[in-house]
């Protein structure tokens, strides 16, 4: 579990990284219309406030739900691919078709 939440926190990290190197890359130094660095803090600060006013329990429960239904249509669809597999491999070796 420790190492999972390692790759995790690093991988996060990358990505934080990458979005600020992406960011930056744009502004002109000098341009005085670039805007300032306390003009992107309040930029992220309102965004993250519009994050945590529009997050609740129904939506959380909507995304876990959702994640549900989608894992359980990947694992019939990886078990009907294998049980189809499985069949016509059988066909071949025996000759003949099984349900």
């Amino acid at each position: 579990m420790n190492k999972l939440f390692k790759r995790v926190s690093v991988g996060l990290m990358v990505m934080a990284l990458a979005c600020i190197t992406v960011i930056t890359s744009f502004a002109a130094p000098g341009d005085p219309s670039a805007g300032t660095m306390a003009d992107a803090t309040d930029g992220a600060k309102t965004m993250l406030s519009a994050m945590t006013e529009s997050i609740n329990i129904a939506n959380i429960s909507i995304i876990i739900a959702s994640g549900l239904g989608i894992a359980a249509i990947l694992f019939l669809f990886w078990w009907g691919s294998r049980k189809l597999v499985r069949m016509v491999k059988n066909a071949f070796s025996k000759g003949k078709l099984s349900l």
